[in-house]
């Protein structure tokens, strides 16, 4: 009898496991992003990339990250391109996160610095994505802006950056002259 239910028991088990990995979803794997790049092109044309990137997204190592530098009463439109450099050829996330809007969310948080950024790219249920946004510079200020690029928000949330998983968390020095 204990033999029988021991059988029973591990069949169980055994079906268990065969089910949940083949019912695996995806759309929940998260990207592996080391590159952030954020183009800011000003009203006369004149663009200018800054980076962050981090060498090794397991590790400890600090990011590698440019210091945005903005002019004073300016309007800049910005555009983010996302890389996977772990993986060989460089992989760009950017046109997954496009073909996949309504999954993802970039989130902009300025501390300390005169800014603000308006998202201005939507998703098919007109909710914001944040691959392009509009940065108005008030006065000159040091500070920081953290992007973080949210995986499965509930973009209908009242709080959407608490929800879902983060793919990214990158904090960029800017200083406004």
């Amino acid at each position: 009898m204990k033999k029988a239910i021991l059988k029973l028991y591990i069949y169980f088990l055994f079906f268990t496991i065969v089910l949940i990995s083949a019912c695996k979803d995806k759309q929940l794997e998260q990207e592996v992003v080391t590159t952030i790049q954020l183009k800011l092109t000003d009203a006369a044309g004149v663009a200018k990339t800054f980076s962050w990137e981090k060498k090794d997204p397991n590790g400890t190592a600090a990011p590698i990250v440019d210091t945005i530098k903005m002019v004073a009463n300016k309007v800049y439109t910005g555009e983010l391109t996302l890389l996977n450099a772990a993986v060989s050829p460089i992989s760009d996330l950017t046109q997954e996160i496009r073909d996949k809007k309504a999954d993802h969310l970039f989130v902009f948080k300025p501390s300390a610095a005169n800014v603000s950024i308006k998202i201005t790219d939507l998703d098919a249920n007109l909710k914001p994505v944040g691959l392009a946004t509009t940065w108005t510079v008030q006065s000159a200020s040091n500070g920081s802006i953290n992007i973080l690029l949210k995986h499965l928000p509930d973009k209908t949330a009242t709080n959407p950056e608490t929800t879902g998983a983060t793919d990214i968390d990158a904090i960029f020095p800017i200083k406004i002259q």
